[in-house]
């Protein structure tokens, strides 16, 4: 081997070796990322000191997500194990058997009440025992088995209620066992668990309910349970547990007022409960997806981008931003539904929410959250929505719709965010339908033109084709300019008919506006404007037919088809190729 081969050798070598390091390296990084995983699902912060590679390598941070989060995205059938269908198959038809028996003994007169008091709860025992016993082991049969005792005690509590009646032990002790529940739920990492002792802490009040008690124990006492299950949610993220939480807190606080006693006092204790719901069901997401960072956040939010719908990609997205959308109109909802004022109240109460919102959307954007402050920034829009139409209503409000439909645009097409394209849409479409409607059954009126009626419609229609020029998808942007088309040609003729002779009038101003639509579509060299010019034409003389000769006299028919015939012979002669290409 000559000289000069012998440092290309060596450096061969040498990347050799490198490459082989690397490749280590990257396995190392890959089961360290792997075991943190199963250390951050056990609590324990602690991990093996970096390699050299390691050191070396830049690696994003890694957020600290939940067992019950991650088993969630990556469930699937072949997941679903004999242990698990099998022991919740058995615990229930168990659980049913034991209750069937119980109801055959005291049928027969076999058992006492005591003596069934204490084999519910001698049953109670056993399963909680044995299932804290096969966790270690069978962790997944052992939890089944601790929820069984859950719903055992449960019931025997119940069950002694109806047989004594003592309310206040009755009560302590169902308090006792939703405790013990969510210990259980915290400690052996069991979201089952969690979810039946918001339901049982929930359902105490109503299964021990005797016709006694205050609307301030109820609210407070249930506050409490949600309160309980909102900081196991921010400590372990069960979404699970988050959203039974919220469907049962609401639907407490619904039955709450269903047997609301008359008076204001009982009433302004229900309204603090939602409004501390609202505050729970909005802060506690937020407040974990923003401590622990954003990356179990983008993993759901590539989850709703794949979504194959826009209502796909809305529901796979993570609660908090399900939570911060529909928390504060759930809420205000239920206020209005509670307290009988004007609707001016309920628009100032909207605004304001709309305004702490849009605080939100700010901090979060600050924080470099773009999807949670898209979040808030919608329901500051929807809120804001709402108190424009209760303070202002009628026409101002058809103004204050369209501005803020075209704003929505703008901010959908800097953010591109799919979610408020369609809430813009949706804005532009009832700005639409009212303006249709308003067409359609109110009669004309003067002045035309610059009545309050009459120039919201026209700000509208201008707004909508205004803010056509900025959507990407051709198809969308002609929908819109054509309805705005179609509407303001309705609009000429409504206007115009408050004149004497008025349907000449609007005819004259359609023959203007269509030919300055050909002329301009031939200066821009816009097909869709010519043709739209061309039909307007059409549309014309369907109008000479079907009503001006109906509804003018001699005089202005006569006027009007000389006029425009002329004016067809002229455009035919000036422009052969029309509506062209």
């Amino acid at each position: 081997m000559s000289d000069s081969e012998e440092p290309l050798a060596d450096r061969v070598e040498r990347l050799e070796r490198e490459v082989s390091a690397i490749s280590e390296g990257v396995e190392a990084l890959h089961d360290r990322l792997d075991d943190g995983a199963e250390r951050e699902d056990d609590g324990d912060s602690s991990s093996p000191p970096a390699t050299e590679m390691q050191r070396q390598q830049p690696s994003p941070k890694r957020k600290r997500t939940s067992s019950f989060l991650q088993r969630e995205a990556s469930w699937s059938w072949s997941d679903w194990e004999s242990e698990d269908w099998l022991s919740r198959i058995g615990i229930a038809l168990t659980l049913f058997g034991v209750a069937f028996f119980f109801k055959f003994a005291a049928d027969r007169g076999w058992l006492t009440p005591p003596v069934q008091v204490a084999l519910g709860a001698l049953l109670g025992v056993v399963l909680l025992v044995t299932g804290l016993r096969l966790w270690a082991e069978r962790e997944r049969l052992g939890q089944i088995l601790m929820g069984g005792s859950s719903a055992v005690f449960y019931a025997t509590v119940f069950a002694a209620h109806q047989l004594f009646a003592p309310y206040a032990l009755a009560f302590a002790c169902m308090v006792l066992v939703t405790a013990g529940t969510f210990f259980l739920a915290v400690r052996q990492r069991d979201v089952a668990l969690s979810v039946v002792g918001v339901l049982g802490g929930l359902g105490t009040p109503f299964l021990l309910y005797t016709g006694a008690g205050s609307m301030a124990g109820l609210v407070v006492y249930a506050c409490l349970i949600l309160m309980g299950a909102a900081l196991i949610y921010l400590y372990r993220g069960w979404r699970t547990l988050l959203y039974v939480t919220v469907a049962g807190g609401w639907l407490t606080f619904w039955f709450a007022y269903v047997s609301l006693p008359p008076g204001e006092a009982g009433a302004a204790v229900l309204q603090g409960g939602i409004l501390t719901g609202w505050l729970l069901f909005w802060w506690t997401p937020l407040a974990r997806e923003v401590l622990a960072g954003d990356e179990q956040a983008a993993r759901e939010q590539r989850h709703a981008e794949e979504a194959s719908s826009l209502i796909g990609a809305f529901l796979f997205r993570p609660p908090a931003h399900t939570l911060a959308f529909s928390s504060p109109l759930i809420a205000l909802a239920f206020s209005q539904a509670l307290w009988s004022v004007g609707e001016a109240t309920w628009g100032v109460a909207a605004l304001a929410g709309a305004v702490l919102y849009v605080a939100a959307h700010q901090a979060l954007r600050r924080r470099k959250l773009p999807d949670l402050a898209q979040a808030h920034l919608l329901a500051a829009v929807v809120l804001a929505a709402y108190g424009f139409s209760a303070l202002l209503g009628g026409d101002a409000f058809l103004v204050a719709l369209a501005a803020e439909a075209a704003a929505l645009h703008v901010l959908s097409r800097s953010l591109e965010d799919r979610l408020l394209r369609f809430t813009a849409h949706f804005f532009f479409a009832l700005a639409g339908v009212l303006v249709a409607a308003r067409l359609a059954l109110d009669s004309a009126e003067t002045p035309v033109f610059v009545r309050g009626e009459a120039f919201s419609e026209g700000v509208v229609l201008a707004l909508a084709a205004a803010v056509s020029a900025i959507m990407e998808r051709r198809r969308v942007r002609r929908i819109y300019r054509v309805v705005a088309h179609v509407l303001f040609l309705a609009w000429i003729v409504r206007e115009m008919s408050a004149l004497p002779s008025g349907q000449a009038y609007a005819s004259i101003v359609w023959g203007v506006y269509a030919v300055g639509l050909l002329v301009a579509g031939g200066q821009a060299g816009r097909s869709f404007l010519r043709t739209t010019g061309a039909l307007t034409l059409l549309a014309l003389v369907a109008k000479l037919f079907l009503v001006d000769l109906a509804a003018l006299d001699a005089l202005w028919r006569v006027l009007l088809f000389l006029g425009f015939g002329a004016a067809f012979l002229v455009l035919s002669y000036l422009h052969p190729d029309l509506p062209g290409k």
